[in-house]
């Protein structure tokens, strides 16, 4: 008759009650709320993969995995290939919180090619990333690093650093040909729009657009004395009146009056004055251009 010490089979019990329940809950569907795990309906396409070290906390409202330190990190994730941290939750993934005005409640780092944080979000109406300062004086959302290059301020204010030569400082780009770049101002009658061809309007009218004629400028100030000019061509004559007539040489003598010895008198009248003699002998003439 085979007769079984009760010694061993006290182990493979032991062993049975407290590895199976694990095994159970690694594979069956699971959600995280906040960081603790609890038995729910899964959430699609999202699933929690193969632990080395699996921690569960069957109390409500209570975390699986809880990390403090005063001068160190609460949790530190490091992966060679995947995710240094990875959290699945129906409110948030992963929590993070920091009481320092210099440390951050989520930090990432890639020294890779990938990205030092993502958020993925497959519900509506929710954001993949929710940024929020309780305190007035602080800042929702800091990009950037060591100096922020973008900033959303407590009271929705954003601003925008840039040090690149190539670059703008801020770009709007709508792929839907149908779709404007910017509004601004309130969304159901914005003050300013910029459409999808490039075309601006201010208050419902595009700009730019022509104006009224303004009013008439005051008389402008006393210009500066010119240059001297050259001497221009004669275009009109002149009288000469005397013993004798002489004309300039680009000129020509087209009326001569003689006043014989006996006497008498002559006068002539030319485009710049008209003059006259009664001497004996004397004359009067009229210098035209040639």
């Amino acid at each position: 008759m085979l007769v079984i010490n009760s010694r061993f089979l006290l182990f493979p019990l032991i062993f049975f009650i407290i590895f199976c329940p694990i095994k159970i809950l690694a594979d069956s569907p699971v959600s995280v709320v906040g960081s603790s795990l609890t038995p729910r309906t899964e959430i699609p396409r999202l699933r929690l993969p193969s632990c080395g070290s699996l921690f569960t906390n069957g109390s409500v409202n209570a975390d699986a995995l809880c990390g403090e330190s005063k001068d160190g990190n609460g949790v530190s994730g490091f992966s060679m290939s995947k995710y240094g941290i990875l959290g699945i939750g129906e409110d948030a993934g992963v929590f993070g919180s920091s009481s320092s005005a210099t440390g951050a409640g989520i930090f990432g780092i890639n020294n890779g090619l990938g990205n030092g944080v993502v958020g993925v979000n497959n519900s509506s109406g929710t954001a993949a990333a929710h940024f929020y300062n309780n305190a007035t004086d602080g800042d929702h959302l800091w990009l950037g690093y060591p100096l922020p290059n973008f900033v959303v301020a407590h009271d929705g204010g954003l601003s925008v650093r840039s040090n690149s030569v190539n670059s703008p400082s801020a770009m709007f780009t709508n792929l839907n040909p149908q779709g404007d770049y910017i509004w601004a101002g309130n969304a159901s009658d914005p003050v300013f729009k910029v459409k999808h061809n490039g075309s601006v309007f201010v208050r419902g009218q595009e700009a730019p657009q022509k104006g009224e004629k303004g009013e008439k400028g005051g008389k402008g100030l006393k210009g500066f004395k010119g240059e001297v000019g050259s001497i221009g061509p004669i275009t009109k004559s002149f009288a000469v009146c005397g013993a004798t007539c002489k004309c300039r040489n680009d000129m020509e003598l087209i009326v001569v009056q003689h006043i014989p010895s006996s006497g008498g008198s002559c006068s002539v009248t030319a485009d710049r004055g008209t003059c006259s003699t009664n001497a004996p002998g004397g004359h009067c003439c009229l210098c035209a251009p040639k």
